[in-house]
C-alpha cells in the first residue's frame, strides 16, 4: 500500500478519481489492520479526536440541507482523510524508506509539470502534443481544466519539505534546488 501512496503525486495529474481511490483503499485497509491486529492505539491522539468532532459537525450539517440524501453522501466519506493521515503516520514510523521514496516522486512529477508548462509556453503544446485550449493561459496535463498554477502553487510547501528531506540525507546543495523551483514555479 505505501508504494501505492507514492503514486499520488502522478494521480492527482489524472484527475480527482485515482488519487481519491488511492486514499480511500488506503484508509480501509489501515483500518482493517488495526480490526485484525487490535492496534487502535492509533487512533488515540488530539488531531483524529479533534477530527472526528469536525466529521460530526459535518455530517451533523447535513441533517439541516435541503437535500440531505446529497450533503449525507459527500459529508459521511470525509472520514477516510482522516484515517488516511493515521495511515501515512503509521507508514512514516513503519517503514524508513517512504519519505524518501515520496519525496522523490512528488519532486519528479512536480518537475515534469513545470519543464512541460515551460514546454507549452514556448511551442504552444505540451511534451506530448496536447494543445493548450486557451491562448492566455498553461493546461499542461491537465487539459481543459488548465490548473497547471494552482497544482504548482498549492503543491510548492510540500516540495520545499520533501527537498529539506532529501538536503538532510545526500548533501546540502539539494536545497539550492529550491531556490531554482521557487522561481521557475513564480514565472509560471
Amino acid at each position: 500500500i505505501s508504494n501505492l501512496i507514492i503514486l499520488i503525486p502522478l494521480a492527482i495529474i489524472s484527475g480527482p478519481f485515482f488519487s481519491d481511490l488511492i486514499v480511500s483503499v488506503s484508509a480501509l485497509f489501515f483500518l482493517l489492520y488495526c480490526l485484525i491486529k487490535n492496534q487502535f492505539k492509533y487512533f488515540n491522539n488530539n488531531f483524529f479526536k479533534l477530527f472526528i468532532l469536525f466529521w460530526i459537525y459535518i455530517v451533523g450539517l447535513s441533517f439541516f440541507s435541503e437535500n440531505i440524501i446529497v450533503s449525507f453522501k459527500s459529508a459521511f466519506p470525509y472520514i477516510r482523510f482522516g484515517i488516511f493521515v493515521i495511515f501515512i503516520s503509521f507508514i512514516i514510523q513503519n517503514n524508513k524508506n517512504f519519505l524518501e521514496r515520496f519525496s522523490i516522486s512528488l519532486i519528479l512529477v512536480y518537475c515534469v509539470i513545470l519543464f512541460d508548462s515551460y514546454f507549452q509556453f514556448f511551442f504552444n503544446q505540451n511534451i506530448i502534443g496536447l494543445v493548450s485550449p486557451s491562448k492566455n493561459r498553461l493546461s499542461s496535463f491537465f487539459g481543459d481544466e488548465m490548473i497547471v498554477g494552482s497544482f504548482l502553487s498549492r503543491l510548492f510547501p510540500l516540495v520545499l519539505f520533501c527537498i529539506l528531506i532529501l538536503s538532510n540525507k545526500y548533501n546540502e546543495k539539494i536545497k539550492f534546488l529550491s531556490i531554482i523551483l521557487l522561481i521557475l514555479s513564480d514565472v509560471i
